[in-house]
C-alpha cells in the first residue's frame, strides 16, 4: 500500500513491473488524489501512463475537477433511457386540439454523467473533522459493471477494526513462487 503514490515521483520500475509482479503474488494498492497527478508530464508518468491500465480494481470518490469527473463518467459506461415526447397541433385557444403526437425513443446517455459524478456526496464530518457518515463511491473492476455504493468506514465495522489491529509481521522469509510448466521444484516457496 502506497499512499500519495504520485508524491514519490516517476518510478519507472513500478510502471514497468506492475503487470508481471501480480504473477508472483505481489499486489499494489496505490492511492492518488487525482488521475491528473499520474498523467502530469512534469511530475507524473505523462498522458501515456500505464499504471491505471494495470490496476484491475479502481476506487473513486467524489472528484473536484471536471477532467476527473469526465474520466470517471467514461469508465462507468453508457446506458439506454426511454424518452417520451408529446407534440400538439391546432389552435391554442381552441377547446379541442387539432392533433396530438406521441413519440417514444431509446436514447443513450452516460450511466454516471459528469455532473452527477461531481455531485456525489462525500463523507460527513463533525466539528473535530472526524468522519461520522459514509460518502458515496464508485468501484471499477476490470470486466464488470461499475458499482455505485457507500464508502466502508473500517473503524465502524467490527471485522475491519479487528483486522486493522493485527500487527504486521516483523520479518518474512518466504516469497510465493510461480510454477513453471515442467519444473516441480518451482512449486515450493523460495527462502531468502
Amino acid at each position: 500500500m502506497i499512499d500519495e503514490f504520485p508524491s514519490l515521483g516517476k518510478l519507472e520500475i513500478i510502471q514497468e513491473s506492475l503487470a508481471f509482479l501480480a504473477g508472483y503474488g505481489i499486489k499494489f494498492y496505490l492511492i492518488c488524489q487525482d488521475i491528473n497527478q499520474l498523467r502530469s508530464r512534469e511530475t507524473g508518468y505523462g498522458p501515456d501512463e500505464t499504471i491505471t491500465s494495470n490496476c484491475h480494481v479502481q476506487n473513486a470518490y467524489p472528484p473536484n475537477r471536471t477532467e476527473t469527473a469526465e474520466h470517471l463518467s467514461k469508465l462507468t459506461g453508457q446506458t439506454t433511457v426511454i424518452k417520451e415526447q408529446i407534440t400538439t397541433s391546432g389552435k391554442r385557444a381552441s377547446a379541442i386540439l387539432g392533433g396530438v403526437s406521441k413519440t417514444i425513443q431509446e436514447v443513450q446517455r452516460p450511466l454516471l454523467t459528469v455532473d452527477e459524478c461531481l455531485r456525489m456526496p462525500g463523507p460527513k464530518k463533525n466539528a473535530e473533522g472526524l468522519i461520522t457518515e459514509r460518502g458515496d463511491m464508485v468501484i471499477y473492476v476490470a470486466g464488470f459493471p461499475a458499482i455505485y455504493g457507500k464508502q466502508p468506514l473500517f473503524f465502524q465495522d467490527e471485522i475491519f477494526s479487528l483486522r486493522a489491529s493485527v500487527p504486521a509481521p516483523k520479518v518474512t522469509d518466504r516469497i510465493r513462487a510461480v510454477a513453471a510448466a515442467n519444473d516441480d521444484a518451482s512449486n515450493e516457496a523460495i527462502a531468502i
